[in-house]
């Protein structure tokens, strides 16, 4: 039986490297106990880590373990320093296949416990996974987890979902981000985000109108003028959505940070990246024009 402080590194560094069948060998015979504790300064564990694989089976082979070892605990409601659970790192990952996972495991000897109680967790900034998904522009993120059972009640979000810590709601977010193709798909499920505030008083039509990025002229105009937002309609073309390429996937896993027990002197060193929690595309002026366009006419009633 290794060390907590040699199989975490090893586990670690396998990670960084991408060999995710050895950071699960890490975990092997005794060395399985360690399996739910943090591997970097910033408290992720493996599972958190294993979401940025882009496949389902790391993740599966660490849930084995735990099932297999039910005493360990439960994996789905760990969180790292930012307050963020496992999914909520598979969804910032775009990692569909562990999403899907998470939803449907459930630990064994966990009492009360339904996967579905993943939904309604939010980290640190007050994010459930379906505002930090629309917040990273994942359109097919925020479709699936919205049309989840119970997440839509009288076709209006749950309360969880509508705003976070800060009381910016979430269509907001998705706005905020130039994500405006999810933005369509949040109007589309729930017509009253529109209509939403934050704690300054501004509507998403407020905030369209002070963002010149948006606009075919490049220049902001009048919210008294709002209407004038509709230069022209047309059909918005597809694409949003988080940056979820391998070199980003290895950049997300470096950032995290070198493993909190192998000196306690690095640790002064050690940062995780703040571009994790904000992750996003780049838009092309042309396309984030036309797409503001649509999401402001949506919320004005026009073009239906």
């Amino acid at each position: 039986m290794g060390t907590y402080s040699s199989v975490v590194n090893e586990a670690y560094l396998a990670a960084l490297e991408g060999d995710w069948n050895r950071m699960i060998l890490a975990y092997h015979g005794q060395n399985y106990v360690y399996v739910m504790l943090p591997v970097t300064v910033s408290k992720d564990t493996s599972f958190h880590l294993a979401v940025y694989s882009e496949r389902r089976e790391p993740l599966q082979g660490l849930l084995g373990i735990v099932n297999r070892n039910p005493t360990l605990g439960n994996p789905l409601t760990k969180k790292n320093t930012y307050g963020n659970t496992v999914l909520h790192e598979a969804v910032v990952a775009g990692n569909m296949e562990a999403v899907k996972l998470l939803l449907q495991i459930v630990p064994r000897e966990q009492g009360e416990f339904h996967p579905s109680e993943q939904l309604q967790a939010r980290n640190m900034l007050g994010e459930t996974t379906l505002y930090r998904a629309a917040s990273c522009g994942n359109k097919e993120m925020v479709e699936y987890l919205a049309r989840l059972p119970g997440q839509i009640s009288y076709g209006k979000l749950l309360e969880d979902h509508r705003k976070r810590g800060d009381l910016t709601p979430i269509l907001h977010a998705a706005i905020q981000g130039q994500h405006f193709e999810t933005a369509l798909t949040l109007l589309k499920l729930d017509p009253s985000l529109g209509d939403m505030t934050d704690d300054q008083g501004m509507t998403c039509l407020h905030l369209l109108a002070d963002m010149p990025s948006a606009f075919k002229s490049g220049y902001a105009i009048p919210t008294i003028s709002i209407r004038k937002l509709l230069y022209c309609w047309l059909s918005a073309p597809k694409g949003d959505g988080c940056d979820q390429s391998r070199s980003k996937r290895a950049t997300r896993v470096q950032s995290i940070g070198t493993q909190s027990s192998r000196n306690n002197n690095d640790t002064a060193h050690a940062t995780k990246s703040s571009s994790v929690n904000s992750t996003s595309i780049s838009w092309k002026d042309e396309t984030s024009c036309c797409q503001a366009r649509i999401v402001s006419g949506l919320m004005l009633g026009i073009g239906r």
